[in-house]
């Protein structure tokens, strides 16, 4: 659980001992500009704004409007972060020019003042020359936004300069496979062709993420494009022999039964497909029969057969940290009765990864490990919030894609439990739905936690009505930003723009959730 702010009692005391009236003392601007960055340490940028704004009504310094600017940035508050940005940088900057021209260039990508962004970026480069890291790091920033902007061939030329440079070789993978995609859009089909082959030929890694089956795809589609159908078939074949379950499986798989006509629309919808239902039992012993050798085990069957489903849980993630020699199939079993779903989804895939890499047969066991990997978590609380304006596996999709079922996670960022939201958008959510008692903590509860995330689903769903890939992609994103990505010119092929999503982890993000919920669907 991530550490608290500073609260009211304790800043009392603090103003007692210096024997200042609470009142007055928090309102000195030293004050408030420390309960704003213990805020900011906490991603409650909403409330460290209000402080700021305190400070700022009676003038400001710079610490004040550079603290401000970063808020408005985290709060996606881009036009209000550019002025700021402008003032500081008119009056000098201080040795922090190249930070404040940094963030300036990318605020103004961030309200597609793509023009603009690439002149900073430039200017840093001129001004910086002699740093290898910053002429880099912004000629690259270059080559995508003008990538992101449609012009691929600029876009070609600026990444055959960041190849030239010196410190370019950990970014390889991901230049050429932007080259090649910006030949693809050129619809130079042959020129893709050479740069994928050399990209598989490479090993198709970018960092820890295998690549092989998205460049041997998009090597597919390219052929196809160029009418080399056999070539391209053969491809396919080849992806979905590999990658059976995978997201590029599904679409060679939809190329090769000529069912590739999709649209935002209809992405997301599978063909039917039975799985087989083959019975699996476990047998569960007699509470006395295990107290000796696991006494939370014992105490967990006990719950079980009570229905004290949340004394079960704890009980279950107990006997599992304490027996490792803990049959698997029981705790598996319990955990899902109990839904501690998170401790059956680690189970399945830790001890049982081989029986995940293929499409279970018609064996009992196979189908209830799969299950445990792909639960349909807190199946009565999802149905009852969901059921009314979506498919209720888009949320169990999100659920293992954001937190792998662990109700208490906190990300790096502060985002929180099982749907992973930070505080601030669920407290939005918790006015929509006229809770007035919202409570930050309340996060950590799964029935909360899920009340609030479905409640933000139900929102995209409106913002982007029949496009759940848009649903999807704004959760991980944001609406802003999916908003700019339809409104500028990216490809109406919803595959291609899934592809072109620019942000790495909503691009993985968006496939992988897909994924589950095909696999969800044909499953249950």
């Amino acid at each position: 659980m991530a550490a608290s702010v500073i609260s009211e009692s304790e800043l009392a005391e603090v103003a007692k001992a210096g024997g200042r009236s609470f009142e007055r003392w928090m309102k000195e601007p030293s004050v408030e500009i420390e309960i704003a960055k213990s805020l900011m340490e906490h991603s409650q940028w909403k409330d460290a704004l209000n402080h700021l704004d305190a400070v700022r009504s009676g003038g400001s310094d710079f610490e004040t409007d550079w603290l401000y600017a970063r808020c408005l940035f985290k709060a996606h508050r881009y036009r209000e972060v550019v002025p700021i940005l402008e003032k500081l940088l008119v009056n000098g900057g201080g040795g922090m020019r190249l930070t404040l021209l940094q963030h300036l260039a990318s605020a103004y990508a961030r309200i597609d003042d793509y023009e603009h962004s690439i002149a900073l970026r430039r200017k840093i480069i001129g001004e910086y020359p002699s740093s290898p890291g910053t002429v880099l790091d912004s000629t690259s920033k270059i080559a995508f936004l003008l990538l992101d902007d449609g012009h691929y061939k600029e876009a070609i030329n600026e990444f055959e300069n960041v190849l030239r440079m010196k410190g370019s070789a950990p970014m390889r993978t991901k230049v050429l496979w932007y080259m090649a995609w910006s030949h693809y859009r050129l619809k130079d089909y042959d020129s893709a062709v050479r740069i994928m082959n050399e990209l598989l030929k490479g090993g198709a890694k970018k960092g820890r993420v295998r690549m092989d089956d998205r460049f041997t795809y998009w090597k597919a589609r390219s052929l196809e494009n160029a009418g080399k159908k056999e070539e391209a078939r053969s491809l396919y074949r080849k992806i979905l022999g590999d990658h059976p379950i995978g997201y590029y499986g599904v679409l060679s798989k939809r190329r090769l039964d000529g069912d590739a006509r999709r649209d935002f629309g209809n992405f997301a919808d599978t063909r039917p497909h039975i799985w087989p239902k083959g019975e699996f039992s476990v047998q569960v012993p007699k509470p006395e029969d295990v107290q000796s050798s696991s006494p939370h085990l014992a105490r967990a069957i006990i719950f079980d057969r009570m229905e004290l489903h949340e004394e079960g849980a704890k009980e279950i993630a107990a006997s599992v940290s304490g027996n490792k020699g803990a049959d698997p199939d029981l705790i598996m079993y319990l955990a899902s009765r109990n839904f501690a779903h998170h401790i059956s989804y680690v189970m399945a895939q830790q001890r049982f990864a081989p029986l995940l890499k293929a499409l279970p047969r018609s064996n009992g066991f196979e189908r209830f490990v799969w299950e445990q990997s792909y639960p349909e978590a807190y199946r009565p609380l999802v149905e009852k919030l969901a059921a009314d304006r979506f498919d209720p596996k888009i949320v169990y999709s999100i659920m293992r894609a954001e937190s792998n079922f662990r109700p208490t996670v906190v990300s790096p960022a502060g985002a929180v439990g099982l749907m992973q939201l930070m505080p601030v958008t669920a407290q939005k959510m918790a006015h929509e739905m006229g809770d007035a008692g919202f409570d930050a903590h309340d996060l950590y509860r799964p029935s909360k936690n899920i009340g609030y995330g479905v409640q933000y689903l139900k929102k995209l769903s409106n913002l982007f009505p029949g496009n759940t890939v848009a649903m999807i992609a704004s959760y991980n994103a944001g609406e802003e930003a999916v908003g700019r990505w339809l409104n500028h010119g990216y490809s109406p092929d919803v595959e291609e723009f899934i592809e072109e999503i620019p942000y790495d982890e909503t691009n993985l993000y968006v496939k992988k959730v897909l994924m589950t919920y095909w696999i969800l669907k044909q499953m249950y």
